[in-house]
Protein backbone atom coordinates (compact mmCIF):
# COMPACT_ATOMS: atom_id res chain seq x y z
CA UNK A 1 0.00 0.00 0.00
CA UNK A 2 2.73 2.44 1.00
CA UNK A 3 4.57 1.60 -2.22
CA UNK A 4 1.47 2.44 -4.30
CA UNK A 5 1.00 5.70 -2.40
CA UNK A 6 4.65 6.54 -2.99
CA UNK A 7 4.29 5.88 -6.72
CA UNK A 8 1.13 8.00 -6.85
CA UNK A 9 2.81 10.91 -5.11
CA UNK A 10 5.83 10.58 -7.38
CA UNK A 11 3.55 10.70 -10.41
CA UNK A 12 1.82 13.83 -9.11
CA UNK A 13 5.17 15.47 -8.45
CA UNK A 14 6.31 14.68 -12.01
CA UNK A 15 3.08 15.86 -13.65
CA UNK A 16 2.88 19.06 -11.65
CA UNK A 17 6.56 19.60 -11.10
CA UNK A 18 8.07 19.19 -14.58
CA UNK A 19 6.91 22.62 -15.82
CA UNK A 20 7.75 24.36 -12.55
CA UNK A 21 11.25 25.36 -13.54
CA UNK A 22 9.86 27.04 -16.64
CA UNK A 23 7.05 28.63 -14.67
CA UNK A 24 9.44 29.94 -12.08
CA UNK A 25 11.67 31.48 -14.73
CA UNK A 26 8.72 33.05 -16.53
CA UNK A 27 7.24 34.38 -13.30
CA UNK A 28 10.52 35.80 -12.11
CA UNK A 29 11.22 37.37 -15.49
CA UNK A 30 7.75 38.90 -15.51
CA UNK A 31 8.32 40.22 -12.00
CA UNK A 32 11.59 41.76 -13.08
CA UNK A 33 9.89 43.42 -16.05
CA UNK A 34 7.04 44.77 -13.91
CA UNK A 35 9.54 46.15 -11.43
CA UNK A 36 11.40 47.84 -14.27
CA UNK A 37 8.44 50.08 -15.19
CA UNK A 38 9.25 53.72 -14.60
CA UNK A 39 6.89 56.57 -13.86
CA UNK A 40 6.25 57.48 -17.49
CA UNK A 41 5.30 53.90 -18.30
CA UNK A 42 8.38 52.85 -20.26
CA UNK A 43 10.88 50.12 -19.53
CA UNK A 44 14.38 50.55 -18.22
CA UNK A 45 17.24 49.35 -20.45
CA UNK A 46 17.32 45.59 -21.11
CA UNK A 47 20.50 45.12 -19.11
CA UNK A 48 18.79 46.56 -16.04
CA UNK A 49 15.75 44.31 -16.48
CA UNK A 50 18.04 41.31 -16.90
CA UNK A 51 20.00 42.24 -13.78
CA UNK A 52 16.77 42.50 -11.79
CA UNK A 53 15.64 39.15 -13.17
CA UNK A 54 18.90 37.50 -12.11
CA UNK A 55 18.66 39.11 -8.67
CA UNK A 56 15.09 37.87 -8.22
CA UNK A 57 16.12 34.39 -9.36
CA UNK A 58 19.03 34.38 -6.93
CA UNK A 59 16.72 35.38 -4.08
CA UNK A 60 14.32 32.59 -5.04
CA UNK A 61 17.05 29.95 -5.20
CA UNK A 62 18.53 31.11 -1.89
CA UNK A 63 15.34 30.34 0.05
CA UNK A 64 15.46 27.41 2.43
CA UNK A 65 12.93 24.56 2.15
CA UNK A 66 11.05 25.98 5.14
CA UNK A 67 10.96 29.41 3.49
CA UNK A 68 9.70 27.93 0.21
CA UNK A 69 6.94 26.10 2.09
CA UNK A 70 5.97 29.25 3.97
CA UNK A 71 5.99 31.25 0.74
CA UNK A 72 3.74 28.65 -0.93
CA UNK A 73 1.23 28.85 1.90
CA UNK A 74 1.41 32.66 1.88
CA UNK A 75 0.80 32.73 -1.88
CA UNK A 76 -2.33 30.65 -1.44
CA UNK A 77 -3.56 32.95 1.33
CA UNK A 78 -2.90 36.01 -0.81
CA UNK A 79 -4.64 34.48 -3.81
CA UNK A 80 -7.71 33.42 -1.86
CA UNK A 81 -9.19 36.90 -2.03
CA UNK A 82 -8.50 37.29 -5.74
CA UNK A 83 -9.82 35.31 -8.67
CA UNK A 84 -10.12 31.57 -8.31
CA UNK A 85 -6.70 29.91 -8.18
CA UNK A 86 -4.93 33.28 -8.09
CA UNK A 87 -2.13 32.10 -5.80
CA UNK A 88 -1.67 28.56 -7.09
CA UNK A 89 0.98 29.39 -9.68
CA UNK A 90 3.31 31.00 -7.17
CA UNK A 91 2.65 28.23 -4.67
CA UNK A 92 3.57 25.55 -7.22
CA UNK A 93 6.83 27.32 -8.02
CA UNK A 94 7.87 27.29 -4.37
CA UNK A 95 6.72 23.70 -3.79
CA UNK A 96 8.70 22.52 -6.80
CA UNK A 97 11.86 24.10 -5.38
CA UNK A 98 11.73 21.99 -2.20
CA UNK A 99 14.23 19.13 -2.68
CA UNK A 100 13.54 15.51 -1.74
CA UNK A 101 14.78 14.19 1.56
CA UNK A 102 13.95 17.25 3.66
CA UNK A 103 11.14 17.35 6.27
CA UNK A 104 9.19 19.94 4.27
CA UNK A 105 8.96 17.63 1.25
CA UNK A 106 6.15 15.56 2.79
CA UNK A 107 3.98 18.64 3.27
CA UNK A 108 4.85 19.83 -0.25
CA UNK A 109 3.84 16.46 -1.74
CA UNK A 110 0.56 16.56 0.17
CA UNK A 111 -0.18 20.04 -1.18
CA UNK A 112 0.69 18.97 -4.74
CA UNK A 113 -1.60 15.95 -4.45
CA UNK A 114 -4.41 18.21 -3.24
CA UNK A 115 -3.85 20.63 -6.13
CA UNK A 116 -4.03 17.72 -8.58
CA UNK A 117 -7.24 16.44 -6.99
CA UNK A 118 -8.87 19.88 -7.15
CA UNK A 119 -7.87 20.31 -10.76
CA UNK A 120 -9.38 16.96 -11.72
CA UNK A 121 -12.63 17.99 -10.04
CA UNK A 122 -12.61 21.37 -11.76
CA UNK A 123 -12.02 19.80 -15.17
CA UNK A 124 -14.82 17.28 -14.64
CA UNK A 125 -17.13 20.16 -13.81
CA UNK A 126 -16.04 22.05 -16.93
CA UNK A 127 -16.63 18.97 -19.10
CA UNK A 128 -20.17 18.63 -17.74
CA UNK A 129 -20.83 22.35 -18.29
CA UNK A 130 -19.60 22.11 -21.89
CA UNK A 131 -21.89 19.14 -22.50
CA UNK A 132 -24.85 21.09 -21.11
CA UNK A 133 -24.09 24.18 -23.21
CA UNK A 134 -23.82 22.06 -26.35
CA UNK A 135 -27.26 20.55 -25.71
CA UNK A 136 -28.71 24.02 -25.18
CA UNK A 137 -27.79 24.93 -28.78
CA UNK A 138 -30.35 22.50 -30.13
CA UNK A 139 -30.18 19.68 -32.66
CA UNK A 140 -27.49 20.37 -35.29
CA UNK A 141 -28.55 17.68 -37.77
CA UNK A 142 -30.19 19.25 -40.80
CA UNK A 143 -28.97 22.76 -39.95
CA UNK A 144 -27.42 24.72 -42.81
CA UNK A 145 -23.95 26.28 -42.65
CA UNK A 146 -25.21 29.65 -41.43
CA UNK A 147 -27.23 28.04 -38.63
CA UNK A 148 -24.31 25.88 -37.55
CA UNK A 149 -22.02 28.93 -37.48
CA UNK A 150 -24.51 30.74 -35.28
CA UNK A 151 -24.73 27.75 -32.96
CA UNK A 152 -20.94 27.59 -32.66
CA UNK A 153 -20.75 31.29 -31.82
CA UNK A 154 -23.55 30.97 -29.27
CA UNK A 155 -21.81 28.03 -27.63
CA UNK A 156 -18.55 29.94 -27.26
CA UNK A 157 -20.40 32.95 -25.82
CA UNK A 158 -22.26 30.76 -23.33
CA UNK A 159 -19.01 29.35 -21.95
CA UNK A 160 -17.73 32.81 -21.10
CA UNK A 161 -14.10 31.79 -21.57
CA UNK A 162 -14.04 30.75 -25.21
CA UNK A 163 -13.96 32.22 -28.70
CA UNK A 164 -14.65 30.93 -32.20
CA UNK A 165 -11.83 31.48 -34.67
CA UNK A 166 -10.32 30.17 -37.90
CA UNK A 167 -11.65 30.10 -41.43
CA UNK A 168 -15.35 29.44 -41.19
CA UNK A 169 -15.22 29.65 -37.40
CA UNK A 170 -14.46 25.96 -36.92
CA UNK A 171 -11.94 26.31 -34.07
CA UNK A 172 -13.08 26.59 -30.47
CA UNK A 173 -10.41 28.53 -28.56
CA UNK A 174 -10.45 28.14 -24.79
CA UNK A 175 -9.23 31.25 -23.01
CA UNK A 176 -8.77 29.77 -19.58
CA UNK A 177 -5.79 30.97 -17.60
CA UNK A 178 -4.56 27.40 -17.25
CA UNK A 179 -5.19 25.40 -20.39
CA UNK A 180 -3.06 22.55 -21.70
CA UNK A 181 -3.27 19.06 -23.12
CA UNK A 182 -4.66 17.75 -19.85
CA UNK A 183 -7.50 20.27 -20.08
CA UNK A 184 -8.33 19.28 -23.64
CA UNK A 185 -8.24 15.56 -22.89
CA UNK A 186 -10.49 15.96 -19.86
CA UNK A 187 -12.95 18.52 -21.25
CA UNK A 188 -13.00 18.54 -25.05
CA UNK A 189 -12.27 14.90 -25.86
CA UNK A 190 -15.40 13.51 -24.12
CA UNK A 191 -17.49 16.06 -26.04
CA UNK A 192 -15.73 15.58 -29.38
CA UNK A 193 -18.66 13.92 -31.24
CA UNK A 194 -21.07 16.70 -30.25
CA UNK A 195 -18.54 19.39 -31.13
CA UNK A 196 -17.96 17.80 -34.54
CA UNK A 197 -21.71 17.74 -35.12
CA UNK A 198 -21.73 21.51 -34.65
CA UNK A 199 -19.02 21.86 -37.27
CA UNK A 200 -15.98 22.36 -35.06
CA UNK A 201 -12.76 20.83 -36.35
CA UNK A 202 -10.43 21.53 -33.43
CA UNK A 203 -10.28 22.84 -29.89
CA UNK A 204 -7.28 25.00 -29.02
CA UNK A 205 -5.86 26.60 -25.89
CA UNK A 206 -5.44 30.35 -26.26
CA UNK A 207 -2.15 30.03 -24.37
CA UNK A 208 -0.81 27.62 -27.04
CA UNK A 209 -0.86 24.94 -24.39
CA UNK A 210 -2.38 22.38 -26.72
CA UNK A 211 -4.57 21.57 -29.72
CA UNK A 212 -7.11 18.76 -30.03
CA UNK A 213 -8.19 17.80 -33.54
CA UNK A 214 -11.81 16.63 -33.64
Amino acid sequence: MSERVGRAVATVVLVVGIPLACLAGIALYGKALSESDVAIGTLVPPEVARRRFLEARARFLALSPAEHLAAAEAALDAGAGRRRGGGVGAALEHLGAIPPGVPERARADAMLAEFARRRREALRGFAVRLEQRIREQGEPSGADAARLAAMRAALAASLGSAQVEGDGGVTLRLERRRCDGVTLDAVAAPNAPALRALGFREVRCATDGGVLAL
